[in-house]
């Protein structure tokens, strides 16, 4: 549940993370797990990791991502994102 509180770090939240997620897919359009991983906790910092797998199952949820298990790769919904 996304629910804050007086500790919550903005920085690392599951939002934020997910934004980050979203700012790397429009670039790329197909990324692996481990890729866009590398790439959240290059900008957030090693916290952000505890948030990253809630994030992308957010955007799932939105519908603006997709996963392809088969190569492990998350696919931009280009349908759920407008400039």
């Amino acid at each position: 549940m996304l629910k804050p509180d007086k500790y919550l770090d903005l920085r690392t939240c599951t939002l934020n993370v997910a934004s980050n997620i979203l700012s790397e897919l429009l670039l790329y359009k197909v990324m692996s797990l481990d890729e866009i991983s590398k790439s959240v906790q290059a900008k957030l910092g090693d916290d952000s990791g505890y948030n990253f797998l809630p994030a992308i199952n957010f955007l799932f949820l939105i519908g603006s991502v997709d996963y392809d298990a088969e190569h492990d790769n998350i696919y931009l919904l280009t349908s759920s994102v407008t400039k």
